[in-house]
């Protein structure tokens, strides 16, 4: 893999259109990045709003127990 240095070699060295170029590219590529991350986290969240509201529902009618936060706390010493 080519170091971040050598990469700010060649980036120095470009002429203005070409750097505007790679700016513009570079713009769009961290938003596709970025909309990509969000995507995929909004995907995970809807995952885990499902498992609670399942587990509420299991809850409620009785196919799934509690248990007291004493309990889940206490030192088992």
């Amino acid at each position: 893999m080519i170091q971040v240095e050598t990469i700010e070699q060649y980036i120095e060295e470009l002429d203005d259109n070409s750097f505007a170029k790679l700016s513009e590219w570079f713009l769009e590529f961290q938003q596709t990045r970025k909309d990509k991350k969000l995507e995929k986290d909004s995907a995970l969240e809807k995952t885990w709003i499902t498992e609670a509201e399942n587990r509420l529902q299991a809850y409620r009618t009785g196919k799934l127990r509690g248990i007291p936060m004493e309990k889940i706390f206490a030192d088992d010493e």
